[in-house]
């Protein structure tokens, strides 16, 4: 249902031959490899019938449909339509249709047919550098056991009922709303139990309705809020962020956790059923098992537990466009905006680094409390400008 995304494409290491740590009463259905986005967002390759190129979809789980890029559909010939039904994100509303149901292959295994909602995903493919196709979302997960092991960055699917859990970890009933959600404990100036949704598609660690903020005085106000952008389904949202003095995941206590405050005007949330959504930024510190079928997720802490939750605020994005690294959505009063950068530079060397690579720059951009001296080209002229990040508490 909502989809997120900020910054870096990051490497994993990919086991030859991965540990099952699902207890398996039967083989799994198919296995894969997966590439890590922003926040631990996964990314898979995978075929769809009729067409021998390899299509890169998103695997979320708190989107309400699997979908395709409009731009590929239109490339392989494929008639598209428009439905009442209505899918909402965070940047807008959509209602195309393929006209008939496609099978995905995965590693050779053929899923039953599905319908494919068809959206315009050239944004996305900006934010990361590279293609993105698409989005396996809620429709696909909840016929299946998903286990992800973000440690090997390895994706194995199960049939309902054929997995048990190992020891060591927590099971989390799911509530269907309709997108799974469940019920987590926030600490700041009050506490506040909330129900929120499992989102793996969301490449953050937590955000919030602002109407719970609100109404529930959560936050301490002495809290520093900064305006942000965030890419999603359907195009661009401004937001604040800010952090959260604690948030519990079962047993589990995440300190200082970054926040996004988000302005729910198309309902997208549902608040108060809903009161906003855990992303994958924490999600991938844990070995998780979708068990949708089971009404359960389960979760064990892997070697990105620890990680640290440090965000440096820059104010400003990049993207990818004709082979070019372009500054964007510049934020009044930011960073960026300080240090003299404006929308459409180009940016052309980060501190000595003069590679080109969208993803370490923006690495390098993320690192909070540092001073980098930034390469640009305006139009016929070359600068350097000197831009402080900050952080976000």
């Amino acid at each position: 249902m909502v989809m997120f995304f900020r910054g870096w494409l990051t490497g994993c290491w990919v086991l030859l031959s991965p540990l099952l740590w699902a207890q398996a009463i039967e083989p799994p259905l198919t296995q894969s490899s997966f590439r890590m986005l922003s926040g631990g967002v996964a990314l898979i390759s995978v075929q769809i019938e009729g067409i021998p190129d390899t299509l890169n979809l998103i695997l979320d789980s708190g989107s309400g449909s699997v979908s395709l890029d409009a731009n590929r559909c239109d490339a392989f010939g494929w008639q598209t339509t428009f439905s009442d039904a209505i899918v909402q994100g965070i940047g807008g509303i959509g209602n195309r249709y393929l006209t008939e149901s496609k099978s995905i292959r995965l590693n050779g295994f053929a899923f039953p047919p599905m319908l494919f909602r068809v959206q315009d995903y050239s944004n996305l493919s900006a934010v990361y550098g590279e293609r993105i196709d698409g989005i396996l979302g809620y429709p696909w997960f909840r016929s299946f056991a998903v286990s992800l092991d973000f440690d090997a960055c390895y994706l194995q699917v199960f049939r309902s009922g054929s997995i048990v859990y190992p020891d060591g970890g927590a099971l989390f009933p799911i509530q269907p709303n309709p997108l799974p959600r469940g019920l987590f404990r926030l600490r700041d100036k009050t506490k506040r139990q909330v129900p929120l949704y499992w989102d793996s598609g969301a490449g953050l660690a937590l955000l919030l309705d602002e109407q719970l903020v609100k109404d529930s005085m959560l936050l301490m106000s002495s809290r520093k809020k900064r305006f942000t952008q965030i890419e999603g389904m359907g195009g661009k949202r401004q937001m604040q962020l800010t952090v959260i003095r604690s948030l519990q995941v079962g047993p589990w206590t995440f300190d200082r956790v970054p926040t996004y405050l988000f302005r729910d005007a198309d309902n997208v949330i549902g608040y108060p059923k809903t009161s906003g959504l855990i992303g994958n930024e924490l999600l991938r510190r844990f070995q998780v098992i979708f068990n949708y079928p089971a009404g359960e997720l389960w979760l064990k802490p892997n070697r990105h537990f620890a990680d640290p939750f440090e965000y440096g605020y820059s104010g400003f994005s990049i993207y990818l466009i004709d082979d070019r690294i372009l500054v964007d959505d510049v934020i009044p009063g930011s960073p960026a905006e300080k240090a003299g950068m404006k929308n459409g530079d180009e940016v052309i060397g980060v501190d000595g680094d003069f590679s080109g690579d969208l993803q370490q720059y923006k690495n390098l951009f993320q690192d909070p409390e540092r001073d980098m001296k930034v390469m640009l080209r305006r139009g016929e002229a070359v600068l350097q400008v000197l831009l402080h990040t900050e952080r976000i508490y």
